[in-house]
């Protein structure tokens, strides 16, 4: 389970966070590939995905593929 698995469908944040290797490092892991990426990006899940956990740590680090070769990762930033 991850953030892709979140994003479609109506898990909770507390399903998909991993306790990290510390008692102050979580994550959550990117999930299985969907069949439809951009698609994901553009729902307001991913909204609800970054409020829930906003709320929680102090601070929020997002990975992401670079933004220049790959179409999903250029939607998500326009919106």
């Amino acid at each position: 389970m991850g953030a892709s698995d979140f994003l479609a469908t109506q898990l909770d944040a507390d399903d998909i966070i991993i306790a990290g290797c510390d008692q102050f490092v979580d994550f959550i892991p990117a999930g299985h590939l969907p069949p439809n990426p951009s698609e994901l990006l553009m729902k307001d899940r991913l909204e609800q995905l970054m409020e829930q956990v906003s709320s929680r740590y102090d601070y929020v680090l997002i990975d992401n593929v670079p933004i220049g070769g790959i179409a999903d990762a250029q939607a998500a930033v326009e919106e």
